[in-house]
């Protein structure tokens, strides 16, 4: 610590921070490292326990934090409930003759029926939809793409999805027409119910 006379009295220049024990100036109010508030007495007799401020903003931190946890875990919970308990009743029921008709519509289009993995049945309207997976003509399975089911005229088409980037732009342009007159036809099945 320096140290300098005034006047034949030996004045403190600088002190030890109580909290951080960095050293700061002897007139400080507020320590520049951890923030710690030292009322006058502190920063005049040196590091005294009971002349700190309670209030710090290290403190406040710490409390502005834990105010941040919580409020997050509220959030959480409250989409964890919606998507459990309310995403249940939104659900709606699919016939079972429904799913019948609308696989053999769509293995008929298929090379190798009997390959055919289905998941994700749900009506638009009064239309099926779902994933379907199956292999090609060379035995490899293909990934799951979205299929439509339209009883009404027995029709089945099958999304070829949003198509690549680095396709030339023929290609490109005839795989997001495809993609979106699928999703027009899903729209459309949509509206009739």
């Amino acid at each position: 610590m320096e140290s300098a006379k005034a006047g034949g009295v030996h004045m403190v220049d600088e002190i030890a921070c109580p909290d951080c024990a960095e050293t700061i100036k002897a007139e400080a109010k507020v320590c520049r490292f951890c923030g710690l508030r030292l009322s006058d007495q502190a920063a005049t007799s040196g590091p005294a326990p009971s002349s700190v401020d309670k209030d710090s903003p290290r403190q406040a931190h710490v409390w502005k934090n834990v105010a941040a946890v919580i409020a997050i875990g509220f959030v959480v919970s409250v989409l964890i409930y919606l998507q459990v308990y309310e995403g249940d009743k939104s659900k709606s029921y699919v016939d079972s003759s429904l799913i019948e008709a609308g696989q053999s519509a769509v293995a008929r289009q298929l090379s190798d029926p009997a390959s055919a993995q289905y998941r994700n049945f749900s009506t638009a309207g009064d239309c099926l939809t779902g994933e379907i997976n199956a292999k090609n003509r060379l035995g490899g399975y293909v990934g799951f793409q979205d299929f439509l089911y339209d009883p009404r005229t027995k029709a089945v088409y099958l999304d070829v999805g949003l198509p690549e980037t680095g396709l030339p732009f023929d290609l490109w342009k005839e795989q997001m027409n495809e993609h979106t007159a699928f999703i027009d036809k899903r729209t459309n099945c949509s509206r009739r119910a």
